[in-house]
């Protein structure tokens, strides 16, 4: 498996001194979840495993999430740590990438500020990682939970999966190292790309320059993309640990203003851009990538399809005119190509649009054209020698 260059990282300061090296460092990122983060930090208190060290990055939360934690640092004994970004970052991403840079743990687990996991959760999967020396464990399985109540009692939870047209392992199992399977396999929605459902050995991260990409929506997708294309000693497990919170807090977009709708339209196509960019460069290291660039397209239209499903579903809230004019706007001034541009759009309003047909057509009418220029070029040629000759006639007819 392919790795990524190395480069030097920075570590941001914590409220506390370095502890000796845990076992696991769990990954908190905060922001304004006051109603929930004690309820995720009790379960990782009531952890039968107790070799880790929790690592909560407060993304300039306005509420009173970051009182609440630190009033958990006693309880913790040491083993929790408090991170607090200078500005707010909109999102997951780069706290994440600040608690990895922080983190000293052997193993890395990323947890939602306002979820759960079971009592067992950290000694089950560091068990399994340990036996079978495995680089990344891969939950398929996790609960799901009622927005007020994130009890940890599996019995009065849900089990719930990726999906249902696929068989789950009922022992740990190594996956396949091929990449052309793995990349299969994860169209076809066989693999969880939420940070939650993976235990990652923190040096895969590290060697291999694995960062959350700065995105609004799905950087969590690319993230796994990147692990998943890269990670030898790939494992699935049938343990069911994850406690996630089905309905989340949400802003009423009924009321939302122009400017409200345009910044958020612009973040969205923003990402669709900058995400088929990283896929782009991320691809060139991989001979099958190059070889077969249909597996390359495949997986960028698997991303892009998922950021349409949001943009899809913010048309659905506004009139249909005023959102085509934003949606339009959006895509024309910040795609270099306008064949692009329009074919997102289309994609968006279009769904059933195939990408790879879409795109064999654009090679197609390249090529003709191409053909149709080279044709016009030995024209041209033909009758400039045509041309030369005559007057090379006419000179020496003359002399």
């Amino acid at each position: 498996m392919a790795k990524r260059k190395k480069k030097s990282r920075e570590l941001p300061n914590a409220n506390t001194p370095s502890q000796p090296r845990p076992s696991i460092s769990v990954i908190i990122p905060m922001y304004n979840t006051e109603k929930y983060i004690g309820e995720c930090l009790d379960s990782l208190l009531a952890q039968t495993f107790k070799d880790f060290e929790v690592i909560v990055v407060d993304d300039c939360s306005t509420d009173n999430s970051a009182v609440i934690v630190e009033s958990y640092l006693e309880k913790f004994d040491g083993r929790l740590k408090v991170l607090h970004m200078k500005k707010n970052s909109g999102g997951a991403p780069v706290p994440r990438n600040n608690g990895t840079k922080f983190s000293s743990g052997e193993y890395l687990y990323f947890m939602d500020s306002d979820d759960a996991i079971v009592s067992t959760a950290l000694e089950e999967l560091h068990n399994i990682v340990k036996k079978y020396d495995a680089n990344v464990v891969h939950c398929e399985k996790y609960y799901l939970s009622p927005d007020e109540s994130a009890s940890t009692d599996k019995k009065f939870l849900k089990e719930s999966t990726i999906g249902t047209q696929f068989t789950l392992v009922n022992e740990p199992m190594f996956d396949t190292n091929s990449l052309k399977e793995r990349i299969q396999k994860f169209l076809q929605g066989k693999i969880l790309w939420t940070p939650w459902s993976h235990l990652i050995k923190r040096e895969v991260i590290l060697e291999n320059d694995i960062e959350f990409p700065k995105l609004n929506i799905a950087d969590d997708l690319m993230f796994t993309i990147y692990l998943y294309c890269v990670t030898e000693k790939f494992m699935f497990v049938p343990n069911t640990v994850y406690v996630w919170r089905t309905l989340k807090d949400s802003n009423s977009r009924s009321d939302w203003t122009n400017t409200q709708i345009e910044r958020v339209i612009h973040r969205r196509v923003n990402d669709i851009f900058f995400g088929i960019q990283l896929l782009d460069k991320f691809t060139e290291g991989f001979e099958l990538f190059q070889k077969e660039p249909t597996y390359k397209y495949a997986l960028i239209d698997f991303f892009v399809e998922r950021q349409v499903y949001h943009l899809r579903a913010l048309y659905r809230q506004f009139p249909a005119i005023k959102f085509d004019h934003f949606i339009r706007k959006e895509f024309m001034e910040i795609g270099n190509d306008p064949t692009v541009a329009t074919f997102l759009f289309d994609k968006m309003m279009v769904s059933e649009k195939n990408f790879m047909t879409f795109y064999t057509e654009q090679i197609n009418k390249f090529n003709q054209f191409a053909a149709q220029a080279q044709n016009r070029i030995k024209e041209l040629e033909t009758q400039l020698a045509d041309s030369r000759r005559r007057v090379a006639e006419l000179e020496a007819h003359l002399n």
